[in-house]
């Protein structure tokens, strides 16, 4: 029992002290301008990492610890070094970004059918948002939207899920990107995506482009169009860099609990003496005796 408390207490302390150190790299990776990365001739389209310890940390320690470093970062990175005015929309986003993940991963890993499905879905949300914002509006950024490209933007990002789709499917065949079994604790690429695709809809489009009409009067349909765009970038290097470093992550500290709801505390049973174990067995074998007898 006594040990059962200390195994417990002592992954409480490493669950603190990773979600701690989550915190700071995604202050640091979402607020100091040289680690952020912008698309020539497009500097709307701002490539950054501080979500990336968020997931990791969802992964690695459970919903409640990547909720708690998702709107910690957003909330302190804003105190510490703001943008602009605070706005609590944003906070919520980012502390969703931590709870979504192993949500994701309790509800599809291991179930090829209900990825591939869910993967359907969300990529054809995507499409059909970028569709209706086409048919709606004619400029983008003070650029006219010409019919040609009205018809050639939907095909492009529809080509580009069913051909990333078998990219996944190929690369799942090699050793580095082997998909896992549901009680396997390592994760696929698939999964990884997936959890970028579930937070890209619900947190990037449907809930941001709605603080962003609230807070800088942005059209949520130009603001959801802008985040789908910035996805099929942005959302392929992330996913990429969390799967090598979530599986890297388990390799180095095997005995974290990933995605499961309860610390699963594996205690050793004490090794037992060859030689006394040769002296119960004889007098086991001496009871049957006197009791055949």
């Amino acid at each position: 029992m006594e040990v059962s408390k200390r195994a417990t207490s002592h992954l409480l302390v490493r669950r603190l002290t990773y979600s701690a150190v989550m915190i700071a790299l995604s202050v640091i990776l979402t607020r100091v301008p040289f680690l952020t990365f912008y698309i020539p001739g497009a500097t709307w389209l701002r490539i950054g990492f501080g979500s990336i310890p968020i997931v990791v940390s969802s992964l690695i320690c459970g919903p409640f610890w990547g909720g708690l470093v998702g709107g910690a970062a957003d909330a302190i990175g804003a105190l510490l070094m703001p943008a602009g005015d605070y706005f609590f929309g944003y906070t919520i986003d980012s502390a969703l970004e931590g709870i979504i993940p192993w949500l994701v991963m309790r509800l599809f890993k291991g179930r090829e059918k209900g990825e591939t499905l869910s993967y359907l879905a969300l990529s054809s949300t995507i499409v059909a948002i970028v569709i209706a914002f086409l048919s709606l509006f004619s400029t983008f950024k003070k650029q006219t939207i010409y019919l040609w490209a009205k018809i050639l933007i939907p095909c492009g990002f529809a080509a580009f899920f069913v051909i990333f789709y078998f990219v996944i499917f190929f690369l799942s065949k090699t050793h580095t990107f082997a998909k896992g079994q549901r009680e396997e604790r390592r994760f696929s690429f698939l999964d990884i995506y997936l959890i970028a695709l579930f937070n890209e809809v619900i947190v990037g489009i449907l809930l941001k482009s709605g603080w962003n009409l609230m807070y800088v009067q942005v059209g949520y349909l130009y603001s959801a169009f802008a985040e789908a765009i910035l996805f099929l970038i942005n959302g392929t290097i992330k996913s990429f860099m969390v799967f090598f470093i979530i599986n890297a992550v388990f390799k180095a500290d095997p005995n974290m609990v990933i995605y499961q709801k309860k610390a699963a505390i594996i205690q050793k049973k004490p090794e037992v003496n060859s030689v006394q174990q040769e002296k119960k067995d004889d007098i086991s074998n001496d009871i049957k005796k006197e009791k055949g007898d």
